[in-house]
């Protein structure tokens, strides 16, 4: 409960400024990058526009969670090309946060001072909602997606701002017990296998589900 709160007060007082680029400027099948300051922290994400990018009226989110030490640019250079066709073949909108210092701050791993202050469930929620008012993304249908340190982040979103996200997957995700044993589990999938296994997997799972 404290740390919900400690999400909540910092969502409610996070300062932003940003560069994007222009919605008109926008072309299907293009990876975008935007800088963002967030409570004086330099944030950055990188984005992929689907196929039919323009022709509908909206247009699901997959969030996608680098692992520890890694990078959006790594992720989309080892699994980029599975996940945007599967982006292509579903319309789907997909969102690369980068974590700062390379570690999601998923309240499950060893204590790292560059980076436990640093409140990334409140930045991907921010993240999110930016995506829904400025691209067109569909709040019942937001996914995450988090390998290694990214899932155990993923984890964590669905345990703190459950209601927010249609469904997560954790592919080879940390072993520490999970900070809410009572975080919904019919839209949470847990994956152990090679990651470009893994996130055909995840993707064919998060999909299927739409809040209601």
């Amino acid at each position: 409960m404290k740390l919900m709160k400690f999400i909540v007060v910092l969502l409610l007082s996070f300062s932003i400024s940003h560069a994007f680029c222009q919605y008109e400027a926008i072309q299907p099948q293009g990876i975008y990058t935007s800088d963002f300051n967030i409570d004086d922290t330099p944030r950055l994400i990188t984005y992929y526009m689907p196929l039919n990018w323009g022709k509908k009226d909206s247009y699901p989110l997959i969030v996608i969670l680098h692992d520890a030490n890694s990078n959006a640019q790594n992720t989309i250079k080892s699994l980029g090309d599975i996940i945007h066709a599967k982006a292509d073949s579903g319309d789907c909108v997909v969102l690369y946060p980068d974590a700062v210092a390379g570690h999601w701050n998923s309240k499950t791993g060893a204590p790292l001072p560059a980076t436990d202050s640093i409140n990334d469930a409140g930045f991907i929620s921010i993240m999110v909602d930016f995506f829904i008012q400025q691209y067109k993304c569909d709040p019942k249908q937001l996914y995450v997606i988090g390998v290694g340190n990214g899932g155990d982040m993923a984890k964590l979103l669905n345990c703190f701002i459950a209601n927010k996200y249609a469904a997560i997957a954790s592919i080879n995700g940390g072993d520490k017990a999970n900070p809410c044993p009572n975080s919904p589990t019919a839209n949470s999938l847990e994956i152990n296998a090679p990651p470009k296994d893994a996130i055909k997997q995840a993707l064919d799972f998060v999909v299927q589900h739409e809040k209601q």
